[in-house]
């Protein structure tokens, strides 16, 4: 039998990470009910992170694997500013809000000489209608514009090496994921606790999913974050909250939705079709009044993506 060949690698990852954050708000009452919101904020943050993966030779020396040598730098400068007004009218309430964000997002891969830069401004509105019925009964209508930023993570070209064939990446190029969001809610007091039920719209731009990509000539795979295309999901959510002694708290909720993809990347396309479901489960004891217990359970049904199928995952 041939002697097994042993290759021993490691890795070196070294991370700072700074936060900035200056926020003022100010409230101004508006009649009987109403009022006016406005503030403005600045969220600063950056990152170091040296990193570098080396291999072991037959002298016991170690020689840094060419490409997985690099320093990244990470700047993000988040400006915001924001008004909001709402007023009450009988058993009807309403809150129209406009936020503006100015994001300076930088990347840079010191090494080799490598910078990304992204400046731009968005606009993100929101209004929300509700009504008051009878016995604790509430009907809610909402609307809002979100953004969902790329982490940290998710830039970095490289922030994993598992082993030699299977490569974990970012993606400098990145953008983030737009979201239209329209919602109708119905919310029920009851003695103990509360019951909100929902269905909801989302229409998301800039869908990012991760992709793999396997060289079947060298048999190394590699897996990146991409802006895909767009989602469309539909869906209905439920969440509980409930109280049965002064000790014991329970919550829960659970989310049913289908989501429907249109994607394409390199000339492939990723449309995607699928239905699912998430649901999670908290309870809480207090003992004494001085100790707490707390159970969780969380679960997320199989569900198709672009390149096959998730199996079911709990914890």
């Amino acid at each position: 039998m041939s002697a097994i060949e042993v290759l021993n690698q490691r890795v070196a990852n070294k991370e700072n990470e700074q936060k900035w954050l200056v926020q003022t708000d100010y409230i101004h009452p508006w009649g009987k009910d109403g009022k006016i919101e406005a503030g403005l904020k600045a969220m600063l943050r950056s990152i170091n992170n040296d990193f570098k993966v080396e291999e072991q030779n037959n002298d016991d020396s170690w020689d840094i694997l060419e490409g997985f040598d690099n320093q990244f730098l990470y700047n993000e400068n988040i400006y915001a500013a924001y008004l909001m007004a709402g007023n009450k009218w009988g058993k009807f309430q309403g809150q129209l809000g406009l936020r503006a964000e100015y994001s300076d997002v930088k990347t840079n891969l010191v090494k080799t000489a490598t910078i990304n830069q992204r400046r731009y401004l968005d606009f993100f509105p929101s209004a929300n209608l509700s009504y008051e019925f009878k016995h604790q009964n509430n009907l809610q209508l909402s609307y809002s514009r979100r953004i969902s930023r790329p982490r940290f993570w998710s830039l970095l070209p490289f922030f994993g090496y598992s082993d030699a064939r299977n490569l974990f990446g970012g993606n400098p190029n990145l953008n983030p994921e737009y979201t239209h969001s329209i919602e109708l809610g119905h919310l029920k007091y009851f003695e103990k606790g509360s019951i909100l039920s929902s269905v909801y719209y989302r229409h998301t731009t800039g869908k990012n999913e991760r992709l793999v990509f396997s060289d079947s000539t060298t048999g190394i795979t590699q897996m990146y974050p991409v802006n895909i295309g767009l989602e469309n999901s539909l869906g209905l959510e439920l969440a509980l909250s409930y109280k049965p002694w002064a000790w014991w708290d329970v919550t829960g909720s659970a989310n049913f939705f289908r989501a429907i993809m249109q994607g394409e990347y390199l000339g492939v396309n990723y449309d995607n079709d699928t239905y699912a479901w998430t649901c999670n489960l908290k309870s809480k004891w207090t003992i004494a009044k001085i100790v707490h217990v707390q159970v969780s359970f969380n679960y997320n049904s199989p569900r198709l993506d672009p390149q096959g199928k998730l199996f079911a995952r709990y914890n």
